[in-house]
């Protein structure tokens, strides 16, 4: 956070899946700095686990199917830091 007020940061998961290497790694990250306040955006082009716990303060964004332009768009609508 960042003089109170907090950051939003995307991460890139390709598959939802909290119990597999890589992307455990990356979903305790994501826990870790919304329990610090930022506000997490997780990003998501394959299926996976949908039955991760939910957060008031990281969401989980499925981006499948999209390519190109509309994945782009997509990703610059949520404003990232």
């Amino acid at each position: 956070m960042t003089e109170g007020v907090p950051l939003r940061i995307g991460i890139d998961i390709r598959t939802i899946d909290a119990a597999s290497g890589q992307q455990r790694y990356l979903w305790r990250l994501a826990t870790w700095l919304a329990d610090r306040g930022e506000e997490v955006e997780v990003l998501s082009t394959r299926s996976g686990d949908s039955a991760v716990p939910p957060h008031p303060r990281r969401r989980v964004h499925s981006l499948k199917g999209l390519r190109g332009g509309a994945l782009r768009a997509a990703v610059r609508a949520l404003d990232l830091e």
